[in-house]
């Protein structure tokens, strides 16, 4: 008996759109996933820098405070991102412009002594190249992983959509009075609803004052 034989010049066409369609959509999955953790890996280098920023200004502010009053008439607010510079104190791949530092993923800080209190302050401008998410994403970062252990060293945290219109605050432990979201309490969803002040077009500010 005469045997048929099977075709083995190759697979058929639909089997190869097959294998091509799946070999695409594990390709956009690896790529979205490498892209997630490099955005996360990003935002904790962040919240490490920000951290060791804020020690290093908080044990010198007396100096800071010192400088200020040998500037002129002890009412005159002080910038200090260029002795933040000359300190060798800015963070590794940050910059700085004018008054302005400029951190590890684009985001303008203004740094000052105030000029009534000699409080230390931080003007935190959202305006990354990330997406509106990306935004929120990063005040989330800074309240809860960044702010949060400084609660008995903060004065208090205003969140503002754009250059004025106020989204609320939070406050640190001395001016927790009845009324005030106090930031060592903050739950999770008080946060959620504070940063989604965030998702704006006219960008996000973090006034961020520390006693």
């Amino acid at each position: 008996m005469k045997l048929l034989k099977t075709n083995e010049f190759g697979r058929s066409m639909i089997e190869m759109l097959g294998v091509l369609a799946i070999v695409g959509i594990l390709s956009v999955s690896g790529i979205s996933g490498f892209s997630k953790a490099m955005k996360k890996h990003k935002y904790i280098k962040l919240a490490n820098e920000y951290n060791q920023l804020i020690q290093d200004l908080l044990l010198y502010k007396d100096g800071f405070i010192r400088a200020k009053k040998e500037k002129g008439d002890g009412t005159a607010t002080l910038d200090i991102a260029a002795y933040i510079a000359a300190a060798g104190l800015m963070p590794e791949g940050w910059t700085q412009k004018g008054t302005v530092l400029i951190d590890s993923v684009n985001n303008n800080v203004r740094t000052f002594i105030r000029d009534h209190n000699n409080h230390l302050v931080f003007d935190y401008r959202l305006k990354t190249k990330d997406d509106e998410k990306g935004k929120e994403e990063l005040c989330r970062l800074m309240i809860l992983d960044v702010l949060k252990p400084y609660s008995n060293d903060l004065s208090s945290v205003w969140i503002f959509r754009g250059e004025n219109n106020s989204g609320g605050a939070l406050y640190g432990d001395k001016y927790c009075t009845t009324g005030r979201l106090c930031i060592k309490d903050a739950l999770v969803t008080d946060v959620l609803e504070l940063c989604s002040t965030c998702l704006t077009d006219a960008g996000c500010l973090l006034a961020i004052e520390f006693d």
